[in-house]
């Protein structure tokens, strides 16, 4: 799995960066990506295509997690009733009320305020 996501320098190199220490990215009008160590670097990608390039990381992230859990036997259709029911009045209650995900039978159990 592929960790980084591959940008292009203003020269026309490309380099790959760690989407997790993205702080910012900016648009005016050359696009330029701030990480958290305040490292700069300006890139040809838009705004708009730095964006999905981290979503599109991010779901691949989610995607390769619930198929290594399938593949694990931890969930799947057969044993999915077996998983035990959010706690009454937690957030993950009212979230798998309207939604029964596995992301969302994971949440931490949180108190609802009312």
């Amino acid at each position: 799995m592929c960790q980084l996501i591959v940008v292009t320098r203003i020269s026309g190199t490309k380099f790959a960066l760690n989407p997790d220490l993205i702080e910012r990215c900016d648009a005016n009008p050359d696009s330029i990506v701030t990480l958290v160590n305040g490292a700069r670097y300006m890139v040809l990608e838009s705004l708009d295509e730095i964006v999905d390039l981290v979503t599109e990381f991010r779901a691949e992230v989610l995607q390769r997690s619930y198929r290594t859990e399938v593949d694990a036997g931890q969930r799947t259709a057969a044993n999915s009733e077996r998983l035990p029911r959010p706690a009454k009045g937690s957030l993950a209650e009212a979230v798998t009320g309207a939604v029964n995900t596995t992301v969302v039978r994971n949440l931490i159990e949180l108190p609802i305020r009312r």
